[in-house]
């Protein structure tokens, strides 16, 4: 069964040199099926589901289930939010610092990075799209 929607999970690093990026995740996001838990096939009426207030409902749920997170500062002040964090993030902030290749990802580089000193604040943050849309993304330098 395919999805509803896909939720890319980025690091947005802001360094000294400019702005770099990390892609985390691609997950898969499926809309809910609300209308299981009170259908009942002996109703002599129009199931409720099938009336125009249970669509508008399931159109509003869809909306709700297209708004990204809140975005999450990890890192700021010369230090990370937490111990969790740092063990969790910085190998993969590291390995892109160290990576010679450039990885086909949504967002372009504005500069490299090429210290951890240099890091000014690390965001993680999230977009979601529709499995059958043409990803319009926020403005940022995309790099297809």
């Amino acid at each position: 069964m395919g999805c509803d929607y896909y939720i890319d999970v980025f690091l947005k690093i802001e360094h000294s040199d400019g702005i770099s990026y990390i892609k985390l995740d691609h997950i898969h996001g499926y809309f809910c099926e609300c209308h299981m838990g009170i259908y009942d096939e002996h109703e002599d009426e129009e199931p409720y589901w099938e009336c125009e207030e249970a669509k508008y409902l399931q159109k509003r749920v869809e909306e709700f289930m297209m708004k990204p997170r809140q975005d999450l500062i990890i890192y700021s002040n010369k230090q990370y939010k937490s111990d969790f964090l740092r063990n969790k993030y910085e190998p993969l902030i590291v390995e892109k610092i160290e990576d010679k290749q450039n990885d086909h990802i949504r967002y372009s580089d504005t500069g490299k990075l090429s210290n951890l000193d240099d890091i000014i604040t690390i965001t993680k943050f999230e977009i979601r799209y529709e499995r059958f849309s043409s990803v319009p993304l926020p403005n940022q330098n995309l790099y297809f």
